[in-house]
């Protein structure tokens, strides 16, 4: 299956505490510069930044993602969070998640005192798509 997604004027990615008892927060938009930092700062607020420790329950800390992607540095930076932080991410039925929201996806980690690994869930009718990563430049970059 090939999954098209229109291409016009991108707003940034919504990021917000989840309503769903399975994720502590969504993200649900495109990734824009930008998305990082807000990222960062609601973990910090609902302390879900290093360490995960124990007590944390994976369901109510878990990153949920709806996103077609976006700019594939910030991305990065998110990734980075992600993972140094013990977030584990989560496709719910019925979202998808392609180009840099792939890549922070498979950065979901569990981070506590017993256990430190992969901690990614994907509901059967999500979406994942990856593809080559690439970035525009300008004239003389």
């Amino acid at each position: 299956m090939i999954a098209f997604t229109p291409v016009g004027h991108l707003h940034a990615a919504e990021i917000d505490q989840s309503t769903n008892p399975q994720c502590a927060i969504d993200f649900v938009g495109p990734v824009q510069s930008g998305d990082a930092d807000k990222l960062l700062a609601l973990l910090e607020s609902n302390h879900m930044v290093l360490p995960g420790g124990e007590g944390n329950d994976y369901r109510t800390k878990a990153l949920c993602l709806n996103s077609q992607g976006g700019d594939f540095l910030e991305g990065q930076k998110i990734v980075r969070i992600v993972y140094e932080s013990g977030v584990p991410t989560r496709l719910l039925p019925g979202s998808f998640c392609f180009s840099s929201c792939a890549f922070i996806f498979v950065a979901g980690r569990s981070l506590g005192g017993e256990w430190d690994g992969p901690d990614r869930g994907m509901g059967k009718t999500a979406l994942l798509g990856f593809h080559a990563p690439y970035t525009a430049f300008n004239d003389g970059e």
